[in-house]
């Protein structure tokens, strides 16, 4: 019985320390990031950006989060048998918000399968398959949108060869996030297979939408630092910031975020510009809108 009560009150004391260890990992990113740049410049640059550019990003982030989320998750969840309509799928999301992005190592996500089962009394294990089918079809909307990107790259200039920066990393984060799919190859296709092809495809489509979203969302914060980079530039590099700052380390993504804006598009701007840039992008599109 002691071993058991020690080994229980080792459980409860892993969440604090988790995110204990989350806040420190993104405040030491962001000491090194504000050592490396000045800050006196960042504060100044600031208070010139164009609001209009801000606000219209934030209205984008706000139509995408959470009306499109809340669509595309009810869809996902009726498709796999259960039942739950617009407005509480809307009010799981909304509620939920928070939490997602405040708990590490992305247990905030199975907080829905929870709301799920209290809010519309579904089955605990339907609200979980459903989290991580819209957490798989997630990664495969991102791999499409590199591979849009590099495509209307070689539409516009069929000689031009791909950056080998851009190449090398996208191959990586893809291969790193495959690799980790198929150890659980088949745990993954049972999942899949209780949701048939045309759904998939439908929650598909909304997830590549809200990520171009997205997409749209970063070209218009970067107009309001002023900025200026292709759009095709965009598709391939901002997928692999968002892959980048999934990795459960930090709360929010916050601090890889920044980290991979400022490395990925070193060669358009100043290192001040770029991490106003990913302060932006976090702010507008991950904190406000939860």
């Amino acid at each position: 019985m002691l071993y058991h009560n020690d080994s229980t009150s080792k459980k409860n004391n892993n969440g604090p320390l988790r995110l204990v260890g989350a806040i420190s990992i993104t405040a030491v990113i962001f000491i090194i990031l504000l050592s490396r740049i000045d800050f006196h410049k960042v504060v100044a640059l600031m208070k010139v950006s164009r609001m209009n550019f801000i606000l219209a990003a934030l209205l984008v982030s706000i139509i995408a989060h959470p009306f499109i989320s809340a669509y595309r998750w009810r869809k996902t969840v009726n498709y796999l048998g259960g039942s739950l309509c617009y407005k509480n799928s809307l009010y799981i999301i909304l509620a939920n918000g928070p939490f997602e992005n405040i708990i590490p190592v992305k247990a905030g996500k199975l907080l829905k399968a929870l709301y799920l089962a209290k809010v519309n009394h579904l089955p605990l294990s339907l609200g979980t398959v459903s989290v991580v089918i819209n957490f798989i079809i997630g990664i495969v909307s991102l791999c499409l949108m590199v591979i849009t990107g590099m495509l209307s790259l070689f539409v516009l200039n069929p000689f031009l060869h791909l950056n080998i920066k851009a190449f090398g990393i996208s191959g990586d984060v893809t291969i790193s996030w495959w690799t980790k799919l198929q150890r659980k190859k088949d745990n993954l296709l049972s999942i899949i297979k209780q949701v048939r092809g045309k759904a998939i495809g439908i929650i598909l489509a909304l997830a590549f939408f809200m990520d171009f979203l997205q997409m749209v969302d970063f070209y218009l914060l970067a107009k309001a630092v002023g900025i200026f980079m292709p759009f095709y530039k965009i598709l391939i590099f901002v997928p692999m910031v968002i892959m980048i700052s999934n990795l459960p380390v930090t709360i929010a993504g916050l601090g890889t975020r920044e980290a991979s804006v400022l490395f990925l598009f070193s060669g358009y701007a100043a290192k001040e510009d770029l991490f106003i840039l990913g302060v932006l992008f976090s702010f507008v599109w991950y904190i406000l809108p939860s």
